[in-house]
């Protein structure tokens, strides 16, 4: 018996020892970096960070702060299917310039509903957006354009609640305001087949959610360039860049993104094939966060085609697919535009 008590002992103090050892060498799973990752995920503290797939305003392809530097590259860096016949009237054959004569105007507005899908970090979403742009010619060479976009996202099966473990789907709403003066450097009268305009931008956004109790305002400033070039009657291509400054004024309890600003460089290629009333477009897109975030860059490819129907009235469709490191979306836009 008294054997057996020695044993014991030796063999406690023995293991006491090793585990003593072996703590030195590795540290606790709290000390860890990518454990509190995972805590504060599973623990609802994660979701306002630019590196949660559910952070509104900053970290991924759907939040305000992309959306934002988005709106400022379609508003300066992109030429939409109605303004690329408009830039080259007088050099294209009789039936497109035509075409264009008819829908000639000092003023446009357009209405662009968009629908889809994505999946951030394995964290679906439903996308539901309007953009209602209008522009107006202030002289021959300066257009203003103003946009208000609007968007419903719904995010499936994420931590909602003030204890952050119920599980459900949250809804996410967001509305800004965005405007834009484009000077336009060759124009129609230069008699050049090439085109230019510079473009500044500054917006404001809000976005929120109650699910989620998080939201923020975004103020945004861009700068954009667009050089369109006519390759022959009926093949026009456009190149597009764009950089975007954004900050943020958090609301409710978590405030998004727990950071003070963020930049976006927006950059692509567009090819457009004009015939009669028909124009077809397809374009590449490479977009980048400049500062850290879940999605630091992600791409888009879109087709599409545009439709005169009447004076002063066209229809437009456009399909994007989007891809990028933990991100994948698919999106349509159907929309229809008029000018006075």
């Amino acid at each position: 018996m008294r054997f057996f008590v020695k044993e014991t002992v030796l063999a406690t103090v023995i293991l006491s020892l090793a585990c003593s050892s072996f703590a030195q060498q590795t540290p606790p799973p709290w000390e860890e970096e990518d454990w509190w990752d995972d805590h504060d995920r599973w623990h609802g503290e994660y979701d306002d960070s630019p590196f949660s797939p559910v952070g509104l305003t900053d970290g991924t392809p759907r939040s305000t702060t992309a959306e934002a530097a988005a709106e400022a590259s379609m508003l300066g860096a992109f030429v939409s299917v109605d303004d690329v016949v408009d830039l080259f009237e007088e050099d294209l054959p009789a039936e497109i310039a035509e075409t264009a004569a008819e829908t000639a105007g000092v003023s446009a507005l357009d209405i662009d509903v968009g629908f889809g899908s994505s999946t951030v970090d394995g964290v679906d979403f439903d996308l539901y957006t309007m953009r209602i742009p209008y522009s107006r010619r202030m002289s021959e060479r300066g257009v203003l354009n103003i946009v208000a976009p609007l968007s419903i996202t719904r995010a499936k099966d994420v931590l909602i609640g003030a204890d952050g473990v119920s599980m459900g789907n949250a809804s996410i709403y967001g509305g800004g305001l965005s405007a834009a003066y484009s000077h336009h450097v060759f124009i129609k009268a230069d008699g050049k087949p090439y085109r230019w305009k510079v473009t500044p931008a500054a917006g404001i956004f809000l976005r929120e959610s109650s699910d989620l109790n998080q939201g923020a305002w975004v103020y945004n400033t861009g700068l954009s360039s667009s050089f369109a070039h006519r390759l022959d009657d009926h093949w026009v291509i456009n190149v597009g860049n764009s950089v975007s400054l954004a900050w943020n004024s958090g609301r409710k309890d978590y405030p998004d993104p727990v950071r003070d600003n963020q930049q976006v460089l927006i950059n692509g290629v567009q090819v457009f094939y004009l015939a009669g009333r028909w124009t077809h477009h397809g374009y590449v897109m490479d977009t980048r966060f400049l500062r850290s975030s879940l999605v630091d860059n992600f791409q888009s490819f879109g087709i599409g085609t545009g439709y005169r129907v009447t004076r002063g009235r066209s229809f437009k469709a456009t399909l994007v697919y989007e891809t990028g490191s933990r991100y994948e979306a698919l999106r349509g836009m159907i929309g229809t535009s008029w000018r006075f």
